[in-house]
């Protein structure tokens, strides 16, 4: 219960609580990772007096030991991680590839030593450590027999559904960092039948801005009649972090429905995404990184609706 305990505050601490601000502050000084980890020992120290007066553990001075070891050690691995983000995105010998792929893997190995630290020493100073094969064997060979109070389930239900919301989410972004297509314009083509081979067709250029009244900026200049007709679409941003909140709801409905055992409407829910981005995939780049995008999402949804399903039987 207390490992669930700290990895469930680990997860509140590290995301809902992490805002935008705290992480850029993060990255400019060790100030921000000071804060960062006041926040997690803050957590963890409600989280454990509500668990003592709720009945769900028993108060020991070791659980005070282990929280300031936890807190330390977070602090030290996150230190760490910000020079190596810092000199990873820094490094000029490195293609845009590689870059997204070290960010993942160091968003990934930070998570997975945060998560070891915590379950490594609560083994440590709480569990009798030498009968952890037979207990992992039992649980790995005999799912049956493993029985889970309502309590547990509920913390258990809680990381999952923050670990979908928020771990996911931020993985799938590193990973698509690469491919984030930049460009707003999907389309811009010239179409006319032109009565000299003479003339003399220029683009001016336009700003995003009244875009209505600029397309006078595509100039002609002929000894002739000039047939042109002037076609464009333009694509504007959608509001900030509207992609991030549309992947948070996708990955938590396809958890809900793998619980519900209705796997075959999550086609329905891909499709009824792509209605919403029709017109953009017109432009390859922004197909290929909605595409990619939306297999992972779809994958780790499948992933947590399993874990799920697991938890409650």
């Amino acid at each position: 219960m207390l490992i669930l305990l700290f990895i469930l505050g680990h997860l509140i601490a590290d995301y809902p609580l992490q805002s935008d601000r705290l992480v850029k502050k993060k990255q400019s000084g060790t100030m921000g990772v000071f804060q960062h980890v006041g926040i997690h020992l803050i957590t963890y120290v409600v989280l454990v007096i509500v668990s003592i007066f709720l009945g769900l553990i028993e108060f020991n001075v070791i659980i005070i030991f282990y929280l300031f070891i936890i807190c330390l050690l977070h602090l030290l691995t996150d230190l760490i991680k910000e020079k190596l983000n810092n000199r990873i995105v820094k490094c000029s010998n490195l293609s845009p590839h590689q870059i997204s792929m070290r960010l993942t893997l160091l968003y990934i190995s930070d998570q997975l030593i945060h998560i070891f630290s915590i379950v490594a020493f609560a083994i440590l100073l709480f569990e009798d450590y030498n009968s952890l094969p037979n207990k992992l064997i039992d649980f790995v060979t005999a799912r049956e027999t493993i029985e889970l109070n309502f309590q547990t389930k509920i913390i258990g239900t809680l990381i999952i559904l923050l670990t979908n919301t928020y771990f996911f989410g931020h993985l799938i972004g590193k990973m698509l960092s690469e491919f984030r297509p930049t460009n707003k314009i999907i389309e811009t083509s010239i179409e006319g039948s032109f009565t000299s081979s003479n003339t003399n067709l220029r683009y001016e250029g336009f700003s995003e801005l009244n875009i209505e009244t600029q397309l006078d900026k595509y100039v002609t200049k002929a000894e002739d009649d000039v047939k042109l007709n002037k076609k464009i679409s333009f694509i504007s941003d959608s509001p900030p972090k509207a992609g991030m909140w549309i992947g948070v709801l996708e990955r938590n409905l396809i958890l809900i429905l793998c619980v519900s055992n209705n796997l075959s409407s999550i086609g329905f829910l891909i499709a009824m995404k792509a209605l919403t981005r029709f017109k953009q995939f017109d432009d390859k780049s922004f197909s290929e990184y909605y595409l990619i995008g939306t297999m992972l999402s779809v994958i780790l949804g499948i992933t947590a609706g399993f874990v799920m399903n697991f938890i409650w039987g």
